[in-house]
């Protein structure tokens, strides 16, 4: 890429002080190596896999920003109709928003981080990025370790431990849930991680299987969640919003979006959503409030449980400088930035 203001008479910046970037794209498994041997001056987006391998190195520095970004557990109470509206009709234990909580209570999402992420992602509270600042209700609690309560919940709702270590349901059948999660390159997405929930639910007495016995295929799981597909009652998933959580993320649970994977629809929850958008919502204040309600509401349904925040990081060589991930000052990074020598 030439980023010579002599190349496009139409460029109104400054004039860069690189004359040019070389740009290539090289796998996780590849990239720590790679900068070991100083291939590159600037590693973008480099994920936890990399990350805990370059870190340390002395010819660079490692710089990071919180995310827009929110990973969760989502269970999937319904279908979409000819209209294409979700309906939740779906005849299946996690209907019951008891056996969604205590599997939220069972996630050791503190710990696994720790292990998985190498410090890179943190448990979240809500499914609004903390990012976001003021969006984010922060005395909200979300879904800690708590094995106690989530035991409390499930012998409450009628679901009796058997001998074997499992539960039934309250109606005495047995019941085992099917979990869809995709295959992934970083350390959150492989099938040890994927294990460590399947304990967790057995901790507690619930029985979990992968769909098939395994991690899907990415294209193929994605059909399956867009799709309506069959054969699974929860699933593991992660998205990246834009800058209005009111709308990108909230937006995504009204009864007519197409990324309410889960199909739930419930009054208030459509009521709470719409006031986000209503001519009282004009006003900060009420906005704030009504948007602190919906989060309380999401956490304490379950259909959706929060699971994880994160950093994005980015290493540059010591060798630049004019580097900022500040937004008033990275929009203008390439512009911006210079060797020493």
């Amino acid at each position: 890429m030439n980023l010579s203001k002599g190349s496009n008479k139409y460029y109104g910046g400054k004039k860069p002080s690189v004359d040019k970037i070389n740009i290539e794209v090289v796998s996780p498994g590849q990239a720590a190596a790679a900068m070991r041997a100083n291939k590159y001056d600037v590693l973008l987006n480099e994920g936890g896999s990399v990350y805990h391998k370059v870190r340390k190195l002395p010819e660079y520095i490692v710089l990071g920003e919180k995310e827009k970004y929110y990973s969760y557990l989502g269970f999937k109470v319904g279908h979409v109709n000819a209209k294409g509206e979700s309906v939740m009709d779906r005849k299946t234990p996690v209907q019951n928003r008891a056996l969604r909580q205590a599997m939220g209570y069972a996630l050791n999402t503190d710990q696994f981080d720790k292990k998985f992420s190498y410090g890179l992602a943190y448990r979240a509270n809500t499914i609004v990025p903390d990012v976001f600042g003021k969006y984010n209700d922060r005395k909200a609690k979300g879904y800690p370790l708590d094995l106690k309560k989530a035991n409390k919940l499930l012998d409450k709702a009628g679901f009796r431990m058997q001998k074997d270590g499992y539960r039934t349901l309250p109606n005495g059948k047995k019941f085992t849930l099917k979990l869809l999660a995709p295959m992934g390159t970083g350390p959150m997405n492989n099938r040890t991680a994927i294990d460590v929930y399947l304990e967790q639910w057995k901790k507690i007495g619930v029985k979990v299987e992968l769909k098939d016995n395994r991690l899907q295929e990415f294209n193929s799981y994605v059909e399956q969640l867009t799709n309506d597909g069959k054969g699974w009652d929860l699933w593991t998933s992660a998205w990246g919003v834009t800058n209005a959580p009111t709308t990108s993320i909230a937006g995504n649970y009204l009864p007519n979006d197409p990324y309410n994977l889960g199909h739930f629809v419930t009054k208030e929850n459509t009521a709470l959503l719409k006031s986000l958008s209503s001519k009282e919502a004009f006003n900060e204040k009420y906005q704030l409030k009504q948007f602190y309600k919906w989060q309380e509401y999401m956490n304490k349904e379950a259909y959706i449980v929060p699971m994880n925040f994160r950093y994005n990081t980015f290493v540059f060589s010591k060798k630049l400088t004019n580097i900022s991930l500040d937004t008033k000052k990275s929009y203008n990074l390439w512009e911006n930035i210079a060797f020493t020598k």
